[in-house]
């Protein structure tokens, strides 16, 4: 659908096209049940498009659902998790004029039930590695960035996805009810999480519902990337790690939080709640900050030759 910008000149309209190739990237999340018979050890499959995901996807959940047949207990149940966008993480910082999106993205309820909801995403021209700024665009330099055009694919390419998890989860529940039997498997949306919780994204002004703790903890976290300030203070941050990328122990908190009200909601009792001023006591980059960042951001030359140090070594690779 068109997509409406803020400033002239430029133009995106996603178009549907069926299967799409991608490159293949990173992977930092993993699922082990067991051991495994057979099969590539310690190697990640590669993706290449949304039929590739589709097929791996339904693989996966027929081999978890054909091991949870053989459960002894009768009440069993599966909770799984959506996939957020990526450029949601403070690792890529928006550069340039800022553009207003308006987009559809999936929200997922518990039992695969989907519904697309219209909402307006702020945008950048460039992302860049969080300490540098614009002008390392313009010197003609090797500094790897995405444009606009590429956030926007790649989120919707995320989304896709995702909804791709719900339709495959909707039709096995929908097998287990035909069966007789209740519902098994459980979506636990993280993805509309984090599109709410996102600061930016959300032109500072998130809708996410933290838990009540949060009402009194000083100084707050957001999704900005990491930064402390001459004081020793955090100034931002403090839900994602110094990578930009992994979730802090407060962030994992919040995970365990989203999966927590799904699964109460399902019926599995838990003695206790989450131990919030434990979770933030422990968590060493928010209740020791590290001062050191502060450095790093007011020495952007720095930051440079370290990168180019990193795609050095890629190269090599």
């Amino acid at each position: 659908m068109p997509q409406t910008l803020t400033y002239p000149g430029v133009y995106v309209e996603e178009v549907p096209s069926g299967v799409r190739t991608i490159s293949g990237v990173a992977t930092s999340i993993a699922l082990f049940i067991g051991w495994a018979r057979k099969g590539p050890l310690d190697e990640a499959i590669r993706i290449f498009g949304f039929a590739d995901f589709e097929r791996e996807y339904e693989k996966l959940l027929g081999k978890v659902d054909g091991i949870m047949q053989d459960n002894a207990a009768e009440n069993w149940k599966v909770f799984v998790g959506t996939v957020p966008v990526v450029t949601i993480v403070p690792l890529a910082k928006g550069v340039g004029p800022e553009a207003e999106i308006d987009i559809e993205r999936p929200v997922i309820a518990p039992d695969g039930t989907c519904k697309e909801e219209r909402d307006t995403s702020l945008y950048f021209r460039y992302y860049v590695w969080f300490p540098l700024d614009e002008d390392v665009l313009q010197e003609g330099g090797i500094t790897p960035y995405l444009t606009i055009h590429d956030a926007i694919h790649i989120d919707e390419s995320i989304r896709q996805y995702n909804r791709t998890i719900a339709r495959l989860i909707s039709e096995l529940n929908q097998s287990h009810k035909d069966s007789g039997e209740p519902q098994r498997y459980y979506v636990v949306d993280l993805a509309d999480a984090m599109q709410r919780m996102a600061w930016r994204r959300n032109q500072a002004n998130p809708t996410y519902e933290f838990p009540d703790h949060f009402r009194f903890v000083y100084p707050k976290v957001n999704t900005k990337y990491y930064y402390v300030n001459a004081r020793g203070k955090l100034a931002q941050g403090g839900l994602f790690s110094l990578d930009g990328v992994h979730p802090t122990a407060v962030a994992h908190g919040l995970i365990a939080h989203e999966f927590i009200k799904v699964m109460t909601d399902a019926g599995v009792g838990f003695a206790e709640g989450l131990d919030w001023p434990k979770i933030f006591a422990n968590d060493l980059l928010y209740s020791r900050p590290i001062t050191l960042m502060q450095w790093l951001y007011e020495h952007e030359e720095l930051a440079e030759r370290i990168l180019d140090v990193i795609q050095l070594f890629r190269r090599r690779d």
